[in-house]
Order: structure tokens, then C-alpha cells, then sequence
């Protein structure tokens, strides 16, 4: 069936309270329930990059992401109904999905890839699918190389101990991206943690759609340890080239 390329309207950046774990830019409870509330104010993402013109509005960011992961998350997006699959692989550069597509199981890809993913995703999706999708995208990348046996080795040994887990966060990300960042564990009490990644290549701390789907892959570590949680953007610098994400859990 023919495929057309569509023009997706942006999402707007949202918070989100309550106990189901939905990702969002501030939140202070865990009460029972949730519901979404649209922010008045919040800065422009940077333009998208369109499949006219991948590739000549910025100079490469870096970044590298594991041509694996990025494979995974396009298999999703396969899975999605297929008008949903027809205007999120539409506003994706064809170069980009050629690369994701045939990408050996060693490769790496340009961390723009990943991102143009994430913005065509969450722009089709809105928040509420957006954030489902990603927790399921992280859940799938624990389980697959090169992740599983990290993952499986942390579950072993602490089970459903979310405190103990959450110090292996930033290996895991080691291993799915290059040059895109240092993640680090800045401070944990009981119930709360907040993990900071510093050394983000140029313009991805500013990147809305980055920052929020990145929270959604979070919770994932609350599925695999079978805890309920929350995670929330808790400050994004775009001049220091980091950002702050909280995780709370009972």
C-alpha cells in the first residue's frame, strides 16, 4: 500500500502527575490518577529537519546511537496503525530509514537519526501514545543486545530493589550511545533519584521532543523491576549542554 508523505503537527509539551508513571516536565505527587496539563509557555523546539533537506540546515552534532536500537524503534513504528506508520516513516529523511534499515548489528548511526525518530514520533503520536510507545521501546531495548545482559544481571541480583538498579542506569546508556553524553547518578535518598546527563552534543538539551522521550524510556526501569513510579525533567541547560531527569518511586 502506497505510503504519503504527511506534514505532522507538533505535540505540546505537558505535565504529568500521578501514579501510572507518565513522563512529564514537573511533578511533586503520586497520588492516585493522573491528568495532563498543557503548559502556557515553553520554548520552540529546534526545526526538523525535512527529507528535502536532510542534511544541509547544521553541521553534524556528533552523537553516535547503536544502529540496533534505532532498528527496534522502527520496528514499532511498524507495528503502529498503519496511517500512524505511514506519516511518522513520511517525515523521517529516506537516507535516515535507508541507514536505520541497513545498519549491521555493530553499527553506529548519527545521533540526528535518533533524533528525527523521536520528533516524527511524538508530533504523530501526542503525548499520551508518544509516552506509551517509548516505555515500550525501552522495556524491548532491556531485553535485546546489547542491553540483555546488563539487564538480566541487574535483575538477578536485586530483583525488584528499583534503588539499588537505578545505579546501572548510566552503564546502560553506555551502551547504547557514543559521544552523546555522560550520564551519572547526582543524588539518591529513599524513594527519589535524579540522574543527569552532561556533555550533550550541540542543541540536544533544548530538544523538547529528546528530553520528554527520554523520560517515557525511564520508566521502563520501573517495569523490569516491577515498581511504581515516576519520572519528570527536572532542569534542561541548553548553554551547560545537560539535563536533569527525576525518578520517584513507593
Amino acid at each position: 500500500m502506497l505510503c504519503l508523505r504527511l506534514q505532522a503537527s507538533p505535540i505540546v509539551p505537558f505535565i504529568g502527575r500521578g501514579s501510572d508513571g507518565l513522563a512529564g516536565t514537573a511533578s511533586d505527587d503520586l497520588a492516585p490518577g493522573h491528568r495532563l496539563e498543557m503548559l502556557d509557555h515553553m520554548p520552540k523546539p529546534p526545526p526538523m529537519t525535512s527529507p528535502s533537506n536532510a542534511g544541509f540546515l547544521a553541521p553534524p552534532l556528533g552523537g553516535r546511537v547503536r544502529g540496533v536500537y534505532l532498528q527496534l524503534m522502527l520496528e514499532r513504528v511498524d507495528e503502529l496503525p498503519h496511517a500512524d506508520t505511514c506519516a511518522i516513516l513520511g517525515a523521517i529523511a529516506d537516507h535516515a530509514v535507508a541507514e536505520i534499515r541497513g545498519a549491521g548489528r555493530t553499527a553506529w548511526l548519527p545521533i540526528e537519526h535518533d533524533l528525527e525518530c523521536r520528533r516524527a514520533i511524538a508530533r504523530r503520536l501526542g503525548p499520551r501514545r508518544s509516552h506509551q510507545f517509548f516505555i515500550d521501546l525501552g522495556v524491548d531495548a532491556c531485553a535485546c543486545t546489547p542491553m540483555r545482559g546488563l539487564v538480566q544481571s541487574v535483575v538477578h541480583n536485586f530483583c525488584s530493589d528499583i534503588a539499588r538498579a537505578v545505579r546501572w542506569i548510566p552503564r546502560a546508556f553506555t551502551l547504547l550511545a557514543r559521544d552523546a553524553g555522560t550520564w551519572t547518578v547526582t543524588e539518591q535518598a529513599e524513594g527519589v533519584a535524579t540522574l543527569q546527563v552532561t556533555g550533550l552534543p550541540d542543541g540536544v538539551a533544548r530538544d523538547i521532543f529528546w528530553t520528554q522521550t527520554v523520560a517515557s524510556e525511564l520508566h521502563a526501569w520501573f517495569r523490569i523491576t516491577d515498581t511504581r513510579g515516576a519520572v519528570t525533567v527536572q532542569d534542561a541547560s541548553a548553554l551547560e549542554r545537560r539535563v536533569s531527569f527525576r525518578l520517584r518511586w513507593m
